[in-house]
């Protein structure tokens, strides 16, 4: 496996900042920790198909709900491909927010989420461009960061 260099991240930690339960694509219903245990459990098929990234893979159609549920199977099902999520803080006015938005990997974000519940992940991956003290947090280096924006 070559060597990864993004930031191994605490996912307690992350969900502070994500703690929604639920996510939405392509304007269908929300698809929430329960949905995906049931689609599981009823033998939902995995999507190995990627989805979004503007630059490699282009959503050009909408997809279902039961495609985006089996996209995050996928990933529920091949954990050690959740890396490279690409979080960054929002900003607003010339000031960084301590806030974080994803803005690649929601699917794989909702399959670590499911894993976080089922206790079977408790880092994950990730190519983080924000502030150092809000990073450090997340990563576990300290417990503290700055509430107020910079």
């Amino acid at each position: 496996m070559e060597e990864y260099n993004g930031d191994i991240i605490r996912l307690d930690r992350l969900i502070e900042f994500l703690p929604d339960e639920f996510w939405i694509w392509d304007e269908t219903e929300n698809i929430t920790l329960e949905d995906i245990s049931v689609a599981i459990h009823d033998g939902l098929p995995e999507v190995n198909e990627p989805y979004g990234d503007t630059w490699k893979h282009p959503a050009l159609e909408k997809k279902s709900r039961e495609w985006h549920i089996g996209r995050i199977i996928y990933f529920i099902n091949h954990p050690t491909e959740i890396r490279d999520i690409y979080l960054e803080e929002e900003c607003w006015e010339g000031f960084i927010l301590p806030s974080i938005t994803i803005n690649d990997g929601w699917h794989r974000y909702a399959a670590e989420r499911w894993l976080y519940d089922q206790g079977k992940m408790s880092t994950v991956h990730c190519q983080y461009g924000g502030r150092e003290d809000i990073l450090d947090y997340l990563k576990g280096t300290t417990d503290e960061y700055l509430m107020e924006a910079i």
